[in-house]
């Protein structure tokens, strides 16, 4: 195990082993409904020192829930003990299921590129970078942390640069504790909504478990929402939210 600033990362016995794996899961990924993966931060960093540089590249990962993704801007760390030669943030779209990729090259910069399961690469789009982050959203809140807690090199990421001991633990279970970034979700749902997008596209993201028992008006995202306003006991905040998406999606007034 390797260590970037506080995140533990695993260091790969094959070189480049975590990228291909990835590549791979994308054909199963495509023929499921799910949330998909956590992002993936994969990095080829070398020694800086003399003799450090001298050695081979090798590549480091971890896994990230919560991170913001709303562009190619995000993802990507520095280290001061290595030099980063090269680095993957990987971030998946489950209503398009392609797999979005922010590569870094140095010297060279970010390159972004959505990745299908035949391996074409297509542009990224305004409204994938906005399907993923709401996907973003959902997979920190809804994924269980006893599941991933036997993943040292899994990182759930805390929303505020500044923590201290006292709230990191609220802040760790709250994926939006900035008001900012909480506005800029609540936005996008319901612009989603606006749009129709929504809910008919939550068809890619879960199957009926109930195996037709799940009530008609079962709606992921805004029940995540909900638990969300829940956690923190802002009720009004939430009747708010509720009954601006019911103006244009009915189902929303259960939640009213």
């Amino acid at each position: 195990m390797e260590s970037l600033k506080g995140h533990v990362e695993a260091i790969e016995s094959e070189f480049g082993e975590a990228i291909v794996a990835r590549d791979e899961s994308l054909v199963s990924l495509s023929e499921a409904t799910s949330l998909g993966p956590p992002d993936l931060c994969w990095l080829q960093k070398q020694g800086s020192g003399w003799a450090l540089s001298r050695l081979e590249p090798q590549g480091f990962y971890h896994y990230v829930t919560g991170n913001d993704v709303s562009s190619s801007a995000s993802g990507l760390y520095h280290n001061t003990r290595t030099s980063i030669n090269r680095g993957f943030y990987c971030t998946y779209d489950p209503f398009t299921r392609l797999d979005i990729r922010c590569e870094l090259s140095v010297p060279g910069g970010v390159e972004c590129g959505a990745l299908d399961t035949e391996g074409t690469v297509h542009e990224v789009t305004p409204a994938m970078w906005r399907n993923c982050q709401l996907a973003a959203f959902l997979r920190a809140e809804l994924y269980d942390a006893e599941l991933t807690s036997h993943c040292n090199c899994f990182k759930r990421m805390d929303p505020l640069a500044k923590a201290t001991d006292a709230t990191r633990l609220l802040d760790l279970l709250d994926p939006l504790a900035k008001a900012a970034d909480e506005s800029r979700l609540l936005d996008l749902v319901k612009e989603m909504y606006w749009e129709a997008f929504l809910p008919r596209a939550q068809e890619a993201l879960l199957h009926d478990e109930g195996l037709g028992c799940t009530a008609e008006h079962m709606d992921v995202v805004l029940n995540t929402i909900l638990c969300h306003f829940s956690r923190q006991q802002r009720w009004v905040a939430a009747l708010e939210f509720f009954k601006s998406v019911a103006e244009v999606h009915p189902g929303a007034a259960v939640y009213v």
